[in-house]
């Protein structure tokens, strides 16, 4: 029976019911109830085929988003049937209750129904790929199973290492990316027909979308977050730039071109990297360079100096055709006739103690045969030295030199035509050293500090060193100076202390006998000070001299206080502490009475066995020229050595006004006294 037949008789039906209820309407009102109940029915059932016509529909055939399965809905709420058919309508409709999966090609039949209707049954036919995914068609066709993609970022540094930094500016590749995608059997596949956006990385925090397309408006997509920095290094590179390098040669920084190499692929030249190395052995060596988790091998030739024998080359007798030498390494040659002169160039990087060797075969004569000076760039004479006939090796006595360009100049005195053999020896050193040129206090002299040791040393009997320091506040200050002991008693070091302002403060002499030498102490006010080392004798041995320095308090006297208008002001109720620091010293102190007074003086110094009077002390009125007598009559108070360690003076009922204690020496001593006015 089709669906137009049954529709049919459901009408009649209604119909009938229909009637019949308007017939009996008009009889017995005791029956008006239960026909207006059937009246109703009918009117009820008249609308049901509208009904059941109008909501029916047929479902749609459609698949799941990620092509793995088949769905069928309806815009209504009616039960779906659908049945699997690859032939013939033989098979059994089943309910539909959640999307299902194919195994193979088909065609999907469905339809939905209600208790009195079923829709129009419609068809669609599916496809199974390869990769278990359903289509409708062939340009339908879903390109990969993959249901889910993750990735990450692995860019490479320059030395294929993974970085961990990510420069602003990098162009991103898909080599930077690992892209895994699983598909409906959970299984992951490496994916590499992604596409990713942006392409370039900011600065910052940059969210990268990787997207992986199935079909053409479908795909899945994933996030990478990459971090835009500032380039990393990756590598260094380096090269050896010095000159020759010999066995006892100790390297430096400066001797390399090291270059940081970036992500960027840009270089920059660097200085503060380490150097490792042992001792050098001759033939190649190998040198590690690094900065911080780098490092970058370099390999230099080293010669052992004492195999060297390099030979002048003529001609050479102008210093503007001067041979280039290195330093510590010999050169033979001779002067050709009586008017020649040889002439030798050499270039120093660092600053150090340099010392002119000549060497040649006896002559049993004790003339003077070679003369060898060095040079300085303006052709200043830095030292000279002498070799006689009957004496085979002679050394010059040492020059401390500045980096700079030097010349030797080998002349002649008496003449023979023997070879000789020239080595500049050099040894580096560091600041501690003294800096020639410093001949002159106002321009050459070497900067210092105070309480740091430093050497130094006469080159010869003319020259003389000047070094300078500052002091930001009053300071204790004395001199350690000392050398190494000889057999003489003579005196070979003069040393003096000068300020800007007030000439000379202190000068000691050193024998050769007296190995260390303290100076006398001196307190000197903020300001610009000079020591100058010159020869009483002269000696070439090496000296070294530190400048002390203590701060001191306000309870001490302000040098120079040597006459009234620049007295130490005291106050009553206080002390102050002094010394006489040379034998012409005097110390002056200023003190106020605003009315009659009786003043009592105290002096404290150290005890000494020596009955020697050591200080005088005077004291003044403003008004007046003459000493004002103390309580026991005397003009001046006398302190010896072995003195009580308290001094007691006491000068009774003076007048209001401006008083100044002279304090002077008798024997000099230069020990600490304190004074105190009660």
């Amino acid at each position: 029976m089709n669906r137009t037949v049954v529709i049919f008789i459901i009408e009649m039906l209604v119909v009938a019911v229909s009637v019949g209820g308007l017939f009996f309407s008009f009889r017995k009102e005791k029956q008006g109830k239960i026909m207006r109940v059937i009246s109703c029915i009918g009117m009820v059932g008249g609308l049901l085929p509208a009904i059941f016509w109008n909501t029916v529909s047929a479902p749609v055939i459609d698949r799941t988003e990620n092509y793995s399965a088949i769905k069928l809905y309806t815009d209504g709420t009616m039960k779906i049937e659908y049945r699997i058919s690859t032939s013939d309508d033989s098979d059994e409709w089943i309910e539909y209750e959640e999307p299902f999966t194919l195994e193979h090609d088909a065609v999907i039949y469905a339809r939905a129904r209600t208790l009195f209707y079923t829709s129009e049954q419609v068809y669609r036919d599916a496809y199974v790929a390869e990769n278990g995914l359903v289509y409708f068609g062939t340009a339908d066709k879903p390109g990969g199973s993959i249901v889910e993609i993750d990735a990450s970022f692995i860019l490479k540094d320059a030395m294929n290492e993974e970085s961990g930094n990510h420069y602003i500016g990098y162009e991103l590749k898909k080599s930077d990316f690992e892209v895994i995608g699983t598909d409906l059997n959970g299984d992951e596949h490496v994916i590499t027909d992604f596409s990713y956006s942006p392409k370039v990385l900011g600065d910052g925090k940059n969210d990268i979308k990787i997207e992986y397309e199935i079909i053409s408006g479908i795909s899945e997509e994933t996030h990478v977050y990459v971090n835009g920095d500032e380039p990393e290094m990756v590598k260094l590179t380096a090269r050896y730039i010095g000159d020759t390098v010999y066995m006892d040669t100790v390297l430096d920084n400066d001797d390399f071109l090291v270059k940081a190499v970036y992500e960027d692929g840009t270089e920059e030249a660097i200085t503060d990297f380490s150097l490792s190395y042992d001792e050098f052995e001759e033939g190649v060596n190998q040198i590690i360079i690094t900065k911080d988790r780098f490092s970058v091998i370099t390999d230099v030739n080293v010669i052992n100096r004492d195999t060297i024998t390099s030979f002048e080359s003529e001609p050479n007798d102008d210093i503007q055709d001067a041979n280039q030498i290195d330093v510590n390494v010999k050169y033979s040659g001779c002067l050709q006739d009586n008017q020649d002169i040889d002439y030798y160039k050499l270039k120093l990087g660092k600053k150090g103690k340099l010392v002119i060797r000549m060497t040649h075969v006896k002559i049993d004569d004790d003339a003077i045969y070679w003369i060898a000076t060095l040079l300085g760039e303006n052709d200043d004479e830095r030292l000279k030295m002498k070799s006689m006939g009957s004496v085979v090796t002679t050394n010059s006595s040492p020059a401390r030199v500045t980096p700079g360009t030097y010349y030797v100049r080998v002349s002649r005195d008496s003449y023979a035509d023997q070879n000789y053999e020239l080595t500049v020896l050099f040894e580096e050193e560091d600041d501690s050293y003294e800096s020639e040129p410093n001949d002159d206090i106002s321009s050459q002299a070497m900067n210092i500090d105070v309480n740091q040791s430093y050497t130094g040393n006469l080159t010869n009997k003319e020259d003389v060193d000047y070094y300078n320091f500052t002091i930001s506040e009053k300071q204790k200050v004395w001199i350690d100076f000392a050398h190494e002991k000889s057999d003489s008693g003579d005196k070979y070091w003069d040393v003096a202390l000068y300020s800007d302002s007030d000439g000379e403060l202190l000068s000691f002499s050193s024998t050769g006998e007296m190995a260390s030498n303290l100076s006398d102490s001196v307190r000197l006010p903020a300001g610009n000070y000079y020591i100058c080392i010159q020869s009483y004798y002269w000696s070439d041995i090496d000296y070294t001299f530190c400048v002390h320095a203590q701060p001191e308090d306000s309870g001490t006297e302000n040098e120079d206080n040597g006459d009234y208008n620049r007295a130490t002001v005291i106050s009553i109720g206080s002390s102050i502490v002094g010394n006489i620091q040379s034998s012409d010293d005097l110390d002056f102190y200023k003190f106020e009475l605003d009315g009659t007074t009786t003043i009592h003086l105290t002096f404290q110094h150290e005890q000494v066995d020596s009955s020697d009077t050591f200080w005088k002390i005077e004291l003044h009125s403003k008004d007046t020229n003459e000493a004002i007598k103390n309580d026991e009559n005397d003009d001046a108070v006398r302190i010896k050595g072995n003195s009580s360690g308290n001094i007691s003076s006491t000068w009774t009922s003076l007048p209001g006004g401006t008083y100044y204690l002279k304090i002077y020496r008798d024997c000099y001593n230069n020990m600490d006294y304190t004074v105190t006015l009660s």
